[in-house]
């Protein structure tokens, strides 16, 4: 498994757990946690984009 998978995973799973915190924890609807899930992925994807420009990798 590179590098770049690992990340992914992680961001992934972080992505999943936040979701699932919110909508159990602090009673978001469904669509309000759909849109911060996505929030997070593309947080994740801009943060693994800028890295990969600057020469960040394995």
């Amino acid at each position: 498994m590179t590098g770049d998978m690992l990340v992914s995973l992680a961001a992934l799973t972080a992505c999943g757990f936040l979701a699932w915190r919110s909508f159990g924890s602090y009673r978001k609807s469904r669509r309000e946690t759909a849109i911060m899930a996505a929030a997070w992925v593309g947080i994740f994807v801009a943060l693994v984009f800028v890295l990969k420009q600057l020469g960040v990798e394995q």
